[in-house]
């Protein structure tokens, strides 16, 4: 691909392959990490050397969205025209210090503790005495406001830290990478992105120590770089976003995507990626024409390009408007993966000195348990008639699926079927001419019958009969038969599983 010659591409490659502090230490969307760094920043005791401007600089940006702060306060803020003093800043600060009953927080412990506290005094010019302030940071990325008994997190800070500081005046911040604020009105909505633009940017380029601008780099660098959630929570579908990205940032991917042929690589290796998910991005007439039009070798050269372009290519879905008329959730949707494994295989046979696809109707890339039977079938093909049920059996022994072997169904005593078996037979609820349907609560077997499709999962035996594969394979069931394969090359010759 001629795009990879392009100076702007491999620009933005060395960048997004680059690792950051917190990529290596596997922290990038880490919600304590992400305070803790910004806490650091905020502190004029930390070492950074910048003293004041960082928490100058966040109260600026507070004052210009927040309009509901008093005049002579949010025109100080934003002009700076004031002395920071006394300043105190601690991270997860417990809220029952603030409270003389704890009863009445309604809260779990872990609810409990404040992301950023902080207390300073404010002199302005010509005002006749300090004002005392106190600033509170809840930070959000992926998880949600926390709430107990329907009562919210925020409304029971206010409540708590408002009569605490009824003399003072109290900034409350709800910090997010996306547009959703906090349930109470109080707590000011602000972004990742607001805050990349106004306080971490200009702090990059005022840091005069390397120790300051590797950290700040670094930070931005990891805002806009796409990534997974890896919080503690066990969650079941883990998010791939981005947090923030500069104007800088969006200009060289805009520029990659003016690039000729760009966008029509983007929406085939969607495609061929995706598959028909890819319908909601891309279009139902793109759609249509890459169905009618994409190559088989095309397949798999672009899933190894998207493979290998991730985070470039997310980048550039989630900033540039690619597709007008692509649902923004359907794109929201392509940076959602689930905790299970997802990588995606291709069945492949030798053909002379070359490995090609193996079956041409199955040539995009394939989940494992496709990709097993797709194998099994070639398989099947390439010894057609040659051997009885048990002697395929021999060779797909059971102990290679343990889902089956561990199955507390008691008719499964094999890993391979076969269409005369009395266990298929007993489960089935119909068998007729070249097609086998069965219940939705038996085993799930790809139906056997003469499309152009292509075989899926079965083959011919020798007394005429079917040898037939089950599609369920986890994991580790997978890896299994990948081993499997790979220890016998004197029985699966000439065709393997390739992962893409």
């Amino acid at each position: 691909m001629g795009i990879k010659n392009s100076p702007i591409y491999q620009e933005l490659k060395g960048y997004y392959s680059q690792s950051t502090i917190f990529s290596a230490l596997g922290i990038e969307r880490n919600e304590n990490r992400h305070s803790a760094f910004l806490c650091w920043l905020l502190d004029p005791k930390s070492d950074h050397q910048l003293g004041v401007e960082p928490l100058k600089k966040f109260l600026a940006l507070y004052a210009v969205v927040n309009e509901k702060i008093d005049d002579e306060l949010r025109a100080a803020f934003i002009t700076g025209r004031y002395n920071l003093e006394d300043i105190q800043m601690e991270r997860e600060l417990s809220l029952s210090r603030f409270c003389d009953d704890e009863s009445r927080l309604h809260l779990n412990e872990k609810q409990k503790r404040l992301d950023i506290w902080s207390e300073f005094s404010v002199s302005i010019p010509d005002s006749s005495e300090p004002r005392k302030i106190a600033l509170v940071i809840e930070n959000k990325i992926y998880s949600k406001e926390g709430k107990r008994e329907n009562i919210y997190q925020t409304d029971v800070y206010h409540d708590c830290l408002s009569k605490y500081y009824a003399d003072q005046t109290l900034l409350e911040v709800f910090l997010t990478p996306n547009n959703e604020g906090a349930n109470c009105p109080d707590f000011l909505h602000l972004t990742y992105q607001q805050l990349l633009d106004d306080v971490l940017l200009p702090l990059a380029s005022m840091a005069k120590t390397e120790h300051a601008k590797l950290f700040l780099n670094d930070y931005i660098r990891n805002l806009g770089k796409p990534a997974m959630n890896d919080d503690d929570d066990e969650k079941k579908v883990k998010t791939y976003s981005i947090l923030a990205t500069s104007e800088l940032e969006r200009k060289k991917l805009q520029q990659l995507l003016d690039t000729e042929g760009m966008k029509t690589i983007i929406e085939k290796a969607l495609f061929a990626v995706y598959g028909e998910q890819a319908k909601n991005v891309i279009g139902k007439e793109r759609m249509k024409r890459n169905k009618e039009s994409i190559k088989t070798y095309e397949t798999i050269v672009l899933t190894e390009f998207w493979n290998d372009n991730t985070h470039i290519l997310k980048a550039m879905l989630y900033n540039l408007e690619i597709f007008p008329e692509g649902k923004k959730e359907a794109i929201e949707k392509i940076f959602k993966e689930s905790n299970r494994d997802t990588s995606k295989y291709v069945v492949e046979k030798k053909c002379g000195d070359q490995w090609v696809v193996a079956d041409a109707n199955y040539n995009r890339p394939l989940a494992k348990g496709r990709a097993a039977c797709v194998f099994f079938a070639q398989w099947m093909a390439m010894n057609e008639e040659k051997f009885t049920l048990q002697q395929v059996r021999d060779v797909f022994p059971l102990t290679l699926n343990e889902y089956y072997k561990n199955s507390s169904w008691n008719f499964i005593d094999t890993l391979i079927f076969g269409s005369d078996s009395e266990s298929l037979m007993a489960n089935a609820v119909n068998i007729a001419g070249q097609q086998i349907e069965l219940a939705s609560d038996k085993w799930d077997f790809y139906p056997i019958k003469y499309t152009n499709n292509g075989k899926c999962g079965w083959g011919y035996l020798k007394d005429g009969n079917y040898a037939i594969m089950p599609k369920m394979w986890r994991k580790e069931d997978f890896q299994r038969l990948l081993n499997h394969i790979d220890a016998h090359p004197e029985l699966f010759s000439g065709l393997r599983i390739r992962q893409i």
